[in-house]
């Protein structure tokens, strides 16, 4: 059967049919007029994974859950993950339903039961973007340093117009990009988010390229103000080539040091909602206490 009739019997809709699909959960054959047929093993395995999605079950998980390889371990992961989210929800509840009935929230502990959990969020959030950020700049290091191998034996090498104009291009559309990302999670109250695989995989070709081309950039500007200076002979035209080299040199530098820093922002504690170190909040009641009597 077509895609079409597979989206009726499953319930699914085409885009995520084709995405398991693209995922290798699925594998429907491939007809001679090139159209995809869904046979009935896969509109049942189809039907599984709705069921695995719908009990929140990530791609991955799906995955390995299918593979057969140990689904009792996956589960009883689920088990446990379900029940925190179940036991902080109950505390929840419980919390405001002594707000209900009257409690003072001034007096009423929300932060022992709940903060917790949200503090290991935050920290679990925090090492993975430290972990691209690390990541990133072992790649900075690498590119970096092929860079000043290759400016050894050819450091007249520069690179063409349309290269540089694409580096500035991206660099302007992943600034916007991460801008948009930041305000829409601000919008939902989200203070900190972490990097997804996909926008990883994006930042680190795009970071990739803009140091391959600011370093060479910065290389080669120096290769030029070094031959200039050994060329000066004093003339205002001479001094302004040596000025406008090394102004290029600083801004590629510039620019190339920022891809490096920005992603480690991500990573700092200061850009969470709550501080992740010692709380004093569970001290006031004790103080206020001590300040009534």
């Amino acid at each position: 059967m077509k895609i079409k009739e597979a989206e009726e019997r499953t319930g699914l809709t085409r885009k995520a049919i084709r995405y398991y699909e693209e995922n290798g959960l699925i594998h429907p054959t491939q007809k001679e007029n090139g159209y995809k047929d869904y046979d009935s093993a896969t509109i049942q395995r189809l039907l599984i994974i709705k069921k695995l999605r719908l009990l929140d079950f990530s791609v991955t998980e799906v995955r390995l859950y299918l593979s057969g390889g140990a689904p009792s371990s996956i589960l009883e992961e689920k088990i446990q993950c379900k029940q925190k989210e179940l036991s902080r929800t109950r505390q929840s509840l419980r919390l405001l339903q002594k707000l209900k009935n009257g409690a003072d929230l001034a007096h009423l502990d929300v932060e022992g039961p709940l903060l917790g959990d949200t503090l290991d969020r935050i920290q679990r959030i925090l090492s993975g973007n430290l972990l691209f950020a690390l990541a990133n700049l072992c790649s900075f290091l690498v590119i970096t340093g092929i860079l000043i191998f290759q400016a050894a034996h050819s450091p007249a090498f520069t690179l063409p117009p349309p290269i540089l104009f694409l580096q500035c291009f991206l660099t302007v559309v992943l600034g916007l990009w991460k801008t948009r990302l930041k305000s829409k999670a601000l919008e939902r109250g989200v203070f900190l988010r972490m990097i997804m695989p996909a926008e990883a995989a994006m930042m680190f070709l795009l970071c990739a390229f803009t140091f391959a081309v600011a370093g060479q950039m910065v290389l080669s500007r120096i290769w030029l103000i070094h031959r200039a200076l050994a060329q000066m002979d004093g003339s205002p035209s001479m001094t302004a080539v040596i000025l406008l080299q090394g102004l290029c040199l600083l801004l590629y530098a510039a620019l190339d040091l920022t891809m490096v820093v920005l992603p480690f922002t991500s990573a700092m504690r200061t850009q969470a909602e709550f501080t992740t170190g010692k709380q004093p909040t569970s001290r006031q009641p004790r103080l206020q206490d001590r300040t009534q009597r």
